[in-house]
């Protein structure tokens, strides 16, 4: 059961409701824009962005229909029988082009869901592959790493074999020369 300010709204829970154009809702609420904006700075009514960046007012379905009723029978209450029916025509003409708009958004809001859905499946697997990429050329570094570290190490010990060799050889020709001098050659 939903709780009602004066206007009617206040506080919505599990009723019908619309999102109106500040200056729709203004005048179904029969207040003045600024109102509307005050009572949503206060909190006091339920308030949002479209994607334009326009203000949207929460306002019970009821109170819309009341309103449409209301403005019905303003239109059929003239003294001019011709006039009430030019301008009964010319509303249900009005909200058979509101009705037709509201499905052709509905339509395009579905569309832009499944297109969004896509997107959101296709860079999901981008991101997959990008993520497998990343990870087998961290492999191939860590591969690579693995290689140099062997080399080195291949490297060091020919290089102390080389030492170890020479070393040898330095010892081998003082020998020789030490001989040498024994036997008297030079």
């Amino acid at each position: 059961m939903p709780e009602t300010g004066e206007l009617g709204r206040d506080k919505i829970m599990g009723e019908d409701t619309v999102w109106l154009p500040v200056r729709d809702a203004s005048r179904v609420l029969n207040m003045t824009e600024n109102a509307l904006r005050v009572r949503k700075f206060r909190g006091k009514i339920g308030a949002q962005k479209n994607n334009k960046g326009e203000l949207l007012i929460e306002v019970l379905q009821k109170r819309v229909k009341a309103y449409q009723e209301q403005e019905s029978g303003n239109i059929t209450n003239s003294t001019n029988p011709i006039e009430a029916r030019i301008k009964r025509d010319y509303a249900a003409e009005l909200q058979e082009q509101l009705e037709i708009r509201i499905e052709e958004k509905n339509t395009e809001i579905v569309e832009l869901k499944k297109e969004l859905k896509e997107l959101r499946a296709e860079h999901k697997q981008e991101l997959k592959e990008t993520r497998e990429e990343t990870i087998k050329i961290r492999d191939a570094i860590e591969l690579y790493k693995e290689q140099k570290a062997e080399k080195i190490n291949d490297l060091y010990e020919r290089l102390g074999k080389a030492e170890s060799t020479e070393t040898k050889y330095n010892e081998l020709s003082r020998r020789i020369g030490q001989l040498l001098d024994k036997i008297g050659i030079k």
